[in-house]
């Protein structure tokens, strides 16, 4: 059919039934509404073009990945048939022991939900309108500039140079995990040169 791409059918009635929804999309325009998939079949979609297209690292698609798991109860549900009411029921129970971790849930439930609502879909609106859950970064510790030195005594002079440096640049861990030569660690640590 013209405006749309191409598509191969098994059979005869597949075909048929491709072409009669065609139809109605194109008579329809923007009212049109895609046959009923389930929050489960929403969820890979978005994951898989996120995964395929995004370019992202390998910790976000597993965040991604952890975080689809909390709707595990309800992936059976048609999208048409996902209310508020449950959807707060399970972000609710949720957010009481991990709001952190319920926050980035709904996040991820309600971008699946838009994205599905793009191509066609009908969602329950008043899915959007909860609000995000709060929560409370956790209060962070430093050592003491005694403690940080007592620390870096008990290593040998190499790390404990590295150990000086991250105390005082409260550098994120990753980045000091992941320095990949020693003469990077010695050009950090070195006195400025001085002529």
């Amino acid at each position: 059919m013209a405006g749309f791409p191409a598509q191969t059918a098994p059979t005869r009635e597949a075909a048929e039934r491709i072409e009669l929804d065609l139809k109605r999309r194109k008579a329809l325009g923007h009212l049109y509404e895609a046959p009923a998939i389930t929050l489960g079949e929403a969820m890979e979609r978005l994951l898989v073009r996120v995964e395929t297209t995004g370019g992202i690292r390998e910790k976000t698609r597993l965040h991604y990945r952890q975080c689809a798991k909390v709707w595990e109860s309800v992936r059976s549900t048609r999208l048409p048939t996902l209310r508020r009411s449950t959807v707060e029921d399970i972000i609710l129970a949720r957010a009481q022991k991990h709001p952190r971790s319920a926050k980035n849930e709904l996040e991820l439930l309600k971008r699946v939900l838009h994205d599905a609502k793009g191509r066609g879909q009908r969602v329950d609106e008043a899915i959007f309108e909860i609000a995000p859950v709060k929560h409370r970064p956790r209060r962070g510790r430093a050592l003491t500039v005694w403690e940080l030195y007592e620390l870096a005594s008990w290593f040998p002079e190499h790390t404990a140079r590295m150990i000086l440096i991250a105390g005082q640049l409260g550098t994120r861990q990753n980045v000091w995990f992941n320095l990949g030569s020693t003469e990077r660690l010695t050009a950090l640590s070195a006195p400025p040169y001085v002529s």
